[in-house]
């Protein structure tokens, strides 16, 4: 189990032991995904998130294996895990996910076409790129996984024409970007900066209405 992962299922089983009885406590040797850490490990984190007003009372305890702990989860951590979006924003931050692409194209489906140059001339000089229609596989749920990529993208790229300017989903992923602390480069075709609304207007443009200006982009980001 990776730190992430064992992160959240404390702050699960607190929850849940929380929503049975308020003064109830959560054994992480109770817990058939926990039971193999070892207590020195629990006990860090359980420090680690009580400094992030996550966790309340600790409390030494014996359990099958030996000496462990139980605990409880204040209200912070109730309302943290009731926002997915949220919590996984905190989790970003408190234990960083391996970048899985260097690029996130956020584009409008009408472009495509140009979405699809940029990701090619970004791959040939070996960034890996994400697009939503080329890497999301069928039945898959794809807001769950455009979330997780956003995450564990290193930087987004936001392809903004008159088609894609006020897109509903342009605009979202651009505000999920944004949130996450991702770096931001909005790409324009057709379109001008005053165009902009913000927080894109806040980050500097790009334009990619030429081939020397589409090379330009991607010789920087390959640099970068």
């Amino acid at each position: 189990m990776d730190d992430r992962s064992l992160v959240t299922r404390l702050l699960e089983i607190g929850a849940a032991a929380r929503r049975k009885n308020a003064d109830a406590y959560a054994t992480p040797s109770d817990d058939s995904d926990l039971k193999r850490i070892s207590a020195a490990t629990i006990a860090n984190w359980l420090e680690e998130l009580g400094r992030h007003r996550l966790i309340g009372d600790v409390q030494p305890c014996f359990t099958d294996s030996g000496a462990g702990f139980r605990f409880q989860v204040t209200d912070e951590a109730i309302r943290l895990l009731s926002d997915q979006f949220e919590f996984d924003a905190w989790l970003n931050k408190i234990i960083p996910p391996t970048p899985e692409f260097d690029v996130f194209i956020s584009y409008a489906t009408d472009d495509s076409a140009i979405a699809d140059e940029l990701r090619n001339d970004l791959e040939e000089n070996g960034l890996k790129c994400f697009m939503a229609e080329k890497d999301i596989q069928v039945a898959t749920e794809w807001q769950d996984s455009i979330r997780a990529v956003l995450i564990g993208s290193k930087r987004v790229l936001v392809l903004l024409t008159p088609r894609s300017i006020n897109r509903p989903w342009v605009l979202m992923e651009t505000g999920a970007a944004w949130a996450l602390g991702k770096t931001l480069i909005p790409a324009l075709s057709q379109v001008s900066v005053k165009d902009l609304f913000d927080p894109i207007r806040r980050h500097q443009a790009r334009v990619i209405e030429t081939t020397a200006q589409r090379k330009a982009l991607v010789n920087e980001l390959t640099d970068t």
